[in-house]
């Protein structure tokens, strides 16, 4: 058997990195993105933060994922009367508020850390099984479940 078409790899524009490398808290993918990786405790996905951009889209918000391993937000979501600034993460188990302020508390310093507005609420969001399973608002003096959906 013969092949009279050429093969042709996929276009790659100039800019794009093909080997994959560590740079801080983020790493260049072969495409030429940076993944949206925060070191802390938990698992870090991009399907936690799909799953919750999914959930928020259904619910009337506009949604952005963030690139910038910097800030360690995951997405920014809004819609007329406030904006959100969402930490994502994948649980395995079901924990106590307690358990989850001690076990996410990088996390939840770094949200405290990034500047607001009275219309901006900080909230970390937990996924299990690939669904969101827990909210909680980041506040100055803790964090507080607004919403559980098991």
């Amino acid at each position: 058997m013969i092949h009279t078409e050429k093969y042709s790899p996929p276009y790659r524009s100039p800019a794009v990195r093909h080997t994959t490398e560590k740079t801080g808290t983020g790493s260049v993918l072969d495409h030429g993105t940076v993944s949206n990786f925060f070191q802390g405790p938990g698992s870090h996905s991009r399907y936690a933060v799909h799953a919750v951009r999914t959930e928020l889209i259904a619910s009337g918000y506009a949604a952005l994922r963030v690139l910038s391993p910097d800030t360690g937000i995951d997405l920014i979501a809004w819609n007329n009367q406030q904006i959100l600034l969402i930490a994502a993460h994948t649980i395995r188990n079901h924990l106590s508020t307690q358990e989850i302020a001690a076990r996410f508390t990088q996390i939840i310093i770094s949200l405290r850390a990034c500047p607001a507005t009275r219309y901006t609420t900080r909230q970390l969001w937990l996924v299990r099984q690939g669904y969101p399973t827990r909210i909680f608002t980041i506040h100055p003096g803790g964090i507080m479940e607004i919403q559980r959906f098991w």
